[in-house]
């Protein structure tokens, strides 16, 4: 597989090890909420990696079975890109008054660029299916990479 699929999973066991770590009840709902967020995420993230397999690989047939793969899961793309920004939602809205905001707190601060991240993601997915072109696949693409590095520091505060 893909580099990025193997990122995804360390992504997704460090977040689920700072839950556990942060939290004292184990695994708290905001936490549950957010990892589970987290996972739709980078379930939709693995669509940049099957696509960049595709283009790495010089088997015709592995490349049409990475293809007939892709063309299943690109149904659910949209619709688990808004379960994740509802999920996420209510993950900050738990934060929010679990923890009251304070500017001065990194990880929230962190948190909120990462969500206005996500959102700038599904806004251009959603442009995107509306009329796709070339700068509007660029930028979802690169809202991707700018999201998912967020995430990442968000996560490691």
């Amino acid at each position: 597989m893909n580099k990025w699929f193997y990122l995804n999973i360390l992504v997704l066991i460090l977040a689920i090890w700072q839950g556990i770590k942060d939290s004292p009840t184990f695994l708290s709902l905001p936490i549950i909420f957010g990892i589970v967020g987290l996972l739709a995420i980078l379930l939709n993230w693995n669509m940049h990696s099957l696509f960049s397999e595709i283009r790495r690989e010089k088997k015709r047939e592995r490349k049409i079975k990475i293809a007939k793969i892709a063309r299943k899961i690109m149904p659910y793309h949209m619709t688990i890109g808004l379960m994740a920004l509802l999920l996420i939602t209510i993950h900050v809205s738990l934060i929010f008054t679990e923890y009251a905001f304070n500017w001065q707190h990194t990880k929230m601060v962190s948190g909120l660029l990462a969500l206005l991240a996500l959102f700038a993601q599904v806004i251009s997915g959603w442009m995107r299916r509306r009329r796709a072109t070339g700068k509007r696949r660029r930028v979802h693409l690169r809202l991707g990479f700018v999201l998912f590095f967020s995430i990442v520091v968000h996560i490691l505060l």
